[in-house]
């Protein structure tokens, strides 16, 4: 009896190890852009204007010896001289910025949901202006409200630690994502604003505890017809 014991704890082991995913988080993964526009309204969110696919670079993000570097936006400025629409004339951008730059699941947006995600680092360096926000996150879109966003967890990396994320995405039509945000005014590039640099990135994707119960009952469904046979 013993010995079915160890088989069907040995069942639940394994299946429980083979669910849990571990999300590539490293510079050659597939991270994504994404850039949401609004007027600059005193150097915060004003009107929305548009939002776009971003190319991760013109975020002003780069990714490399593992260590990964957020700045302030500054290609809309740099690349639309005299332009009032990036431009406000008076040597500082217009328009206010929200740039995403973040991980779904490659291949299959749908592929996190019903999982618990995981999502931690440390931030190595902090030296953004205040007139500048930047957090970690986990967010979760909703495929039939129009992509609707319904949950959107943070953690600030504005300051130097370690930083740790988890959220259950519920089982259906919802895409996770999971990266970082910083938002603020588009930047004169003749200006430093300073940047968060950050290291040890790590994620996980693991089913949700009902899918637990499921491989448990699995489990002990082998235990007792193996027990019968006996």
């Amino acid at each position: 009896m013993k010995k079915l014991l160890l088989i069907s704890t040995s069942v639940v082991s394994m299946a429980l190890t083979s669910f849990a995913v571990t999300i590539d988080t490293s510079e050659t993964a597939a991270w994504n852009g994404w850039m949401n526009v609004f007027e600059n309204s005193g150097g915060a969110a004003g009107a929305y204007q548009w939002g776009s696919g971003w190319g991760v670079a013109d975020l002003n993000s780069s990714y490399t010896g593992g260590t990964l570097t957020l700045s302030p936006n500054t290609n809309t400025y740099a690349d639309n001289p005299g332009d009032a629409y990036w431009q406000d004339g008076a040597g500082d951008g217009a328009k206010f910025m929200e740039a995403n730059y973040y991980l779904e699941n490659p291949g299959d947006n749908l592929g996190w949901a019903g999982q618990t995600l995981t999502f931690s680092g440390n931030v190595d360096a902090a030296t953004l202006d205040s007139r500048y926000g930047a957090v970690a996150f986990i967010k979760v879109l909703d495929v039939d409200a129009g992509y609707s966003t319904i949950a959107f967890e943070t953690a600030s990396i504005t300051s130097t630690g370690a930083f740790s994320l988890s959220y259950d995405v519920a089982a259906g039509n919802y895409i996770g994502q999971i990266g970082f945000q910083m938002t603020g005014v588009n930047a004169n590039p003749d200006t430093d604003w300073g940047n968060v640099q950050i290291s040890g990135l790590s994620a996980t994707a693991v089913p949700e505890p009902s899918t637990y119960a499921l491989i448990a009952g699995f489990a002990a469904f082998v235990f007792v017809a193996i027990r019968r046979r006996k």
